[in-house]
């Protein structure tokens, strides 16, 4: 399931390489406090009562994005 990393979870960031991105890496930082992270929180939220597991249209619209490996929304968010 979706976890937001922020300073209180205690799990400091760190980066990986990755040659797609400019500056050659991507960089995985706690969520700040603030409006945004509330924002998040919120979105999150939404999805997990609205959408996962509830919302067979959005599991056959993923289905059609990968073609030759249909996967479904709800294995995306499980991921």
């Amino acid at each position: 399931m979706v976890q937001i990393n922020t300073p209180g979870a205690g799990h400091p960031g760190w980066k990986e390489p990755h040659a797609a991105r400019a500056g050659g890496e991507v960089q995985f930082m706690p969520y700040p406090d603030g409006p945004e992270l509330q924002m998040l929180k919120r979105a999150v939220y939404i999805i997990e009562h609205n959408i996962y597991r509830k919302n067979v249209e959005c599991n056959r619209y993923f289905e059609t994005l990968q073609p030759g490996k249909p996967v479904r929304f709800d294995e995306v968010w499980e991921d």
